[in-house]
């Protein structure tokens, strides 16, 4: 049955028109009330959409598309028994666990919003638990194949799959494939080995069409990542009206149906009747969801800097000597096509004095990154990407580096190595939207190179970090009884990076 034939209103009943207009209405409704409770997640996932950000919220919905298709072609039609209590208590724990992961976890990964995005999370968990108030329970877990696709997929692991895959725009359009193509096994009826090569199909028409997507446009713009996967859905929903992939799609319906030709219509019309209550729980949390704001976590204006120069890295103040430069090749997996990530070694030869008066070591560590993709840079937050991640970080100081430029020091403190490194991190624009972002690191009594902070991007101390957050909030990772040791060392570096580079380019 193709789904024009299901959507076309049929002549024996009159009431079947009504029925199936109210339960539209209600999916509207839903909508409507969702988007007033998480205006501000919908807002923020358009800004980003720039950036390539709305990757994952484009590709979520396309497999959404998919298996709400071939669902709907196994629905068996129920009969209309609920327990709305049950349908009360499970519709509202659903919405009090969205208002709690929107105030509470969202607020608590402040820091760490590009990448976990939890108000997306509860958004899913808002739309389960209003599902089951309008729809019932019944009906509800009827697409648990969707809600199970929706966890489990969340934004860190599409983020994962796309990193592995190797980053940057093929990244972004594997990581699409492989959502799209679980979504089409978990679409389709029949045997196991028939789904399994229903999704591969879906996996490599993906790759396949990617390529005349590259031919067209070389530049592979990180916003067109998804044209493969919008390409691929349609042709799905072509083929969703040719007979031979409706009794494919519709297979296990027919084997669930045998026997009992009383439920072999589609469930059209919703067999909950009054939604007056659940309407009104919904309405009232949409409301309360609003009222509370997201973290501010707006991209900070950069100052201007001089024009980005073709050798990566920065040019070693006078009265430095350069030791060593390493070229981290895995940055634009990272940080997006294009972009470098240089790490200096560099030693002094006079004397520098730290806050108590003590003649400071002369080690310093300078990472050097130009990225075009400020949403990268601030996804993966300065502290990610170092072996340090799982330290307590102090409360940042802000310092005049001259010509505009505003610097930010603090501290980390190692307790596996027992060591406390001094940081100052600045940004600015050197040419278009080329961002350079520098991190000048020190380390008290540091005896070589070797106990500085070590760039080593590990998903393991990201998880680690996660869960010792979540565990026990953010005052663990806190500092509260920092000296700064070092802000002396590392804020005269800056400025002397700043004006070097400011007098190399006048």
């Amino acid at each position: 049955m193709s789904l024009s034939t299901l959507l076309k209103p049929t002549t024996p009943s009159v009431k079947q028109p009504r029925r199936s207009i109210r339960y539209a209405l209600r999916w509207l409704v839903a909508i409507v009330l969702g988007l007033v409770a998480f205006n501000q997640s919908v807002e923020r996932t358009v800004e980003y959409f720039h950036y390539g950000a709305a990757a994952y919220s484009l590709t979520m919905l396309l497999a959404v598309l998919v298996l709400l298709v071939g669902i709907d072609r196994q629905r068996v039609k129920q009969l209309p028994i609920h327990d709305r209590e049950v349908d009360y208590i499970i519709g509202s724990i659903a919405i009090i666990i969205s208002m709690t992961i929107e105030w509470q976890l969202v607020a608590r990964f402040a820091d760490w919003y590009f990448l976990l995005r939890f108000d997306l999370l509860a958004v899913v968990v808002w739309t389960f638990g209003a599902s089951v108030l309008l729809f019932g329970t019944r009906a509800t877990l009827q697409y648990s194949r969707i809600w199970l696709l929706l966890l489990v997929f969340n934004p860190p692991v599409f983020l994962f799959i796309g990193l592995i895959a190797g980053g940057n725009w093929w990244g972004s359009v594997i990581a699409s494939a492989i959502i799209l193509s679980v979504a089409g096994f978990l679409a389709i009826g029949g045997k196991t080995l028939l789904r399994l090569a229903f999704g591969l199909a879906v996996f490599i028409g993906n790759i396949l069409v990617a390529f005349p997507v590259v031919v067209i446009l070389p530049e592979k713009p990180i916003q067109t990542a998804q044209i493969p996967a919008v390409i691929v859905v349609v042709f799905l929903l072509f083929l969703s009206n040719w007979k031979l992939f409706s009794r494919i799609a519709s297979r296990s319906a027919t084997k669930a149906t045998a026997g009992h030709p009383e439920k072999s219509a589609p469930l059209i019309s919703p067999t909950v009747k009054d939604t007056k209550i659940a309407i009104a729980i919904l309405a009232v949390s949409s409301i309360v969801i609003a009222a509370y704001p997201l973290p501010k976590v707006q991209f900070e204006e950069i100052p201007s800097g001089p024009i980005y120069s073709s050798t990566p890295g920065i040019d070693v103040p006078a009265g430095w000597v350069q030791l060593e430069e390493d070229n981290m090749s895995w940055a634009s997996t990272f940080f997006g096509e294009g972009s470098t990530l240089i790490h200096q070694e560099i030693e002094s030869d006079f004397g520098l004095v730290d806050n108590d008066g003590i003649n400071a070591e002369h080690r310093v560590v300078v990472d050097t990154l130009h990225s075009d993709s400020i949403y990268r840079i601030e996804m993966f937050n300065k502290q990610m990407l170092y072996s340090t991640i799982n330290g307590r970080q102090s409360r940042p100081i802000q310092v005049d580096l001259g010509h505009g430029v505003t610097g930010s020091v603090y501290t980390i403190v190692d307790e596996d190595k027992y060591q406390t490194s001094t940081r100052l991190d600045f940004d600015w624009n050197r040419e278009g939207d080329v961002i350079e972002s520098v991190s000048i690191i020190t380390v008290d009594e540091a005896v070589d190179y070797s106990s500085f902070p070590q760039l080593s991007p590990s998903f393991s101390n990201v998880l680690l970090r996660i869960v010792t957050i979540f565990l026990r909030g953010n005052a663990v990772t806190v500092d509260e009884s920092s000296t700064y040791r070092n802000l002396e060392v590392v804020s005269s570096v800056g400025r002397s990076i700043v004006e070097e580079t400011w007098r190399d380019h006048d």
